[in-house]
């Protein structure tokens, strides 16, 4: 069983929300929610590296279902996962895609995804362009293949423990 502490919930604001998470197996990660980001896949990838609160993240990589629903609990209490009708995202991106190896969805360090909580009818490649993944609101915050020009919010991590926890 793995247990997975919260420290602290940093700062929040209309842009960035940030979560300090300690896991047993896996170290410690700051998750950043960036909220009105409103950028396309490769523009997000940027965002993560080069932001001005912490730099040098990554888009999220989500490797157990104890992650996914820690960071899943966290949007919904702060209702991050509801579409607001006048925004243009209705997702977050995160670093999943099959750009350059078609239906073989992997993380952004080439590693393939042990779990895999697509929504409902997905992957599902809509016009053979659909290559990035987000966390998409209408679904839960379930996985959504989609086109990657799509402007849509992120989700970064920062490994901060190196796995001492």
């Amino acid at each position: 069983m793995k247990v997975i502490l919260l420290l602290a919930i940093i700062f929040s604001t209309s842009y960035a929300n940030e979560l300090k998470v300690c896991s047993f197996s896996e170290g410690c990660k700051l998750y950043t929610m960036f909220t009105n980001a409103f950028v396309n896949y490769d523009d997000a990838k940027d965002l993560c590296q080069n932001n001005a609160i912490i730099p040098g993240n990554d888009l999220l990589t989500i490797r157990s279902q104890e992650e996914f629903q820690l960071i899943r609990r966290k949007m919904i209490a702060n209702e991050m996962h509801v579409k607001d009708s006048s925004a243009p995202a209705n997702g977050y991106w995160i670093g999943l895609d099959d750009i350059g190896h078609q239906q073989d969805f992997r993380w952004d360090d080439g590693t393939s995804p042990t779990f895999t909580p697509w929504a409902e009818n997905n992957p599902n490649n809509l016009f053979g362009d659909q290559n990035c993944v987000q966390l998409w609101k209408k679904a839960m915050l379930k996985w959504d293949d989609d086109f990657c020009y799509k402007q849509k919010d992120v989700l970064c991590e920062k490994d901060i423990c190196q796995g001492d926890a």
